[in-house]
């Protein structure tokens, strides 16, 4: 659990960085490009997870799945992850070149150059998952957080430099974007070439070239159309918006105040990732008993944070991003709610998963997105933006109470167990504070 525990400290240490360093890019962002700006920007960067979402596959999970069984070679799944990931992100870019322009879409009203720039991504964004969902197999999370690490200061560097100096406007920002999906490809596949020699099983493990794929797929098939049905899920309230507000504005509203919760995942979701391999790798009661305490523990601390956040909101907005950007401190009241639990169901969900069980997982997700569809065009068509954050509180409400009762039913877990914090936590509060202790202390000496 310790060991956990201690990836769990270094990736917390790296997202609170991150963290800064995104909302310095968010403030550029905002001050030179304006509300609508965001509002575009928020549209295109969503491409690539739709594309992801649409056409990965669900390997990455396979991948990390197999991995951490020991079933196959890093050697052979590296093989495998440029085949998949060639063919299916040319077959994405071509099904979002063909929707592109057509009445329903949500980006056919934007500057084409800002359209082909992002479509350059999706391969590098399919390849990086790919590589990162191996990474986390094999527990190299330094790796992963320096990726993160990576990421966030070249975007923000770029940024200055196109933005800023140049003047590139959106165009810039595209750019940065696209530049530093770039360089950490880069870093991930030095870091992929230096474990490729690892392996874990002996190259003879029973797959043929045509039934590995195959393998793979019986698992990872339920985690495809889960990610196919999170598109509904995530990025359903802000195409909605598109559709039914009247420009780019409202968009950008409620994009900045989305991002202002979303901060949050910058911790959650690479704990999610460590948690799939760990409970892959336990014994049931370790992993639900993990599971159990990252839970509790973190509904406390988001509550704590979306609490003091909802406090001083409008001072933040409009100190950090002008007056023009008030109006999103409404649109994040009506998201706190879905900001404070979507952690609690993301962890379990994950947990269920990586025991083996991603169809439960698909089938509450398959529930929540039919759900999403009504709530978010009723609420959104009547009250815009602030109905946009309110759709997405409902909807991870309903996703998260249908995974705790999957998760209960799974690991014959208690609601007490894994919502509500106990006095036996306090012990792993104190260990890790001595761990921390002795890391500083340690690292004074040295110095």
């Amino acid at each position: 659990m310790m060991s956990f525990v201690k990836s769990i400290l270094q990736t917390f240490f790296t997202r609170i960085s991150l963290i800064i360093i995104g909302l310095a890019g968010g403030i550029i962002k905002a001050r030179w490009l304006g509300v609508e700006g965001v509002g575009i920007l928020a549209l295109l960067t969503i491409i690539n997870g739709m594309a992801f979402r649409f056409g990965g596959l669900g390997f990455g999970s396979a991948f990390a799945y197999f991995l951490a069984k020991e079933k196959v070679s890093i050697v052979r799944l590296s093989k495998l992850l440029w085949l998949v990931g060639g063919v299916m992100s040319v077959l994405s870019i071509f099904m979002l070149l063909l929707i592109w322009r057509q009445d329903f879409s949500p980006w056919n009203d934007l500057m084409p150059i800002l359209f082909y720039v992002c479509l350059t991504t999706v391969p590098l964004f399919f390849f990086n998952n790919y590589i990162q969902r191996i990474l986390s197999a094999k527990l190299k999370i330094t790796e992963i957080n320096v990726s993160e690490i990576i990421a966030q200061v070249s975007n923000l560097l770029f940024v200055l430099i196109l933005v800023v100096i140049f003047n590139l406007g959106l165009l810039g920002a595209m750019l940065a974007f696209a530049l530093s999906i770039f360089l950490v490809f880069f870093y991930l596949l030095i870091q992929l070439n230096k474990i490729t020699g690892e392996t874990t099983v002996k190259e003879n493990d029973g797959y043929t070239n045509k039934s590995l794929p195959l393998e793979l797929w019986r698992y990872c098939r339920w985690n495809y159309l889960l990610m196919f049905l999170n598109f509904f899920i995530e990025d359903l309230p802000l195409i909605l918006l598109k559709t039914f507000a009247a420009g780019n504005i409202p968009v950008g509203l409620f994009a900045k105040a989305q991002g202002i919760g979303r901060q949050s995942r910058i911790v959650a979701l690479p704990i999610a990732q460590m948690l799939f391999p760990y409970t892959a790798t336990s014994k049931r009661e370790d992993a639900s008993r993990r599971t159990n305490i990252l839970c509790r523990n973190t509904l406390v601390v988001m509550l704590l944070i979306v609490v003091f956040m909802m406090i001083f909101i409008k001072p933040l907005i409009l100190i950090l991003y002008g007056e023009a950007f008030l109006p999103a401190a409404k649109v994040f009241y009506a998201l706190s709610l879905g900001i404070v639990i979507w952690p609690i169901g993301h962890f379990l969900g994950i947990h269920v998963a990586a025991s083996g069980s991603p169809k439960q997982v698909f089938l509450v997700s398959l529930l929540t997105s039919l759900s999403a569809v009504v709530v978010c065009s009723l609420m959104i068509s009547k009250y815009g933006a602030i109905g946009a954050g309110l759709s997405v509180s409902g909807i991870y409400t309903i996703h998260t109470f249908l995974r705790l009762l999957i998760y209960m039913k799974f690991t014959e877990t208690s609601f007490i167990e894994i919502c509500l914090p106990r006095w036996t936590d306090l012990e792993y509060y104190r260990k890790t504070v001595k761990m921390l202790f002795l890391r500083f202390t340690k690292e004074t000496k040295v110095s």
